[in-house]
């Protein structure tokens, strides 16, 4: 559910059956908390495969240019939308 009565967007949510309410300043930086360790742990099992070897580095490290890039087009789209 979303309040657009106070300032800016507020979302409600439920949390242990206790309901909550969000910014969406706050539900943005949470999301992006949960990115980051998404971006990192996928980047992981991504270079896993040349585990140990000299090529790892280069797989993660590629991998976590590759989500950042993707991530930053998707916050500047919300930027220009918000």
């Amino acid at each position: 559910m979303l309040d657009t009565s106070r300032h800016g967007l507020t979302m409600q949510r439920r949390v242990g059956g206790q309901t909550e309410n969000l910014s969406t300043e706050d539900a943005l930086r949470q999301a992006q908390r949960a990115w980051i360790t998404f971006r990192d742990n996928a980047c992981l099992a991504e270079s896993d495969i040349a585990f140990g070897g000299s090529l790892q580095p280069l797989l993660y490290s590629g991998c976590f240019t590759d989500l950042t890039v993707q991530r930053t087009h998707q916050l500047r789209s919300f930027a220009e939308t918000n």
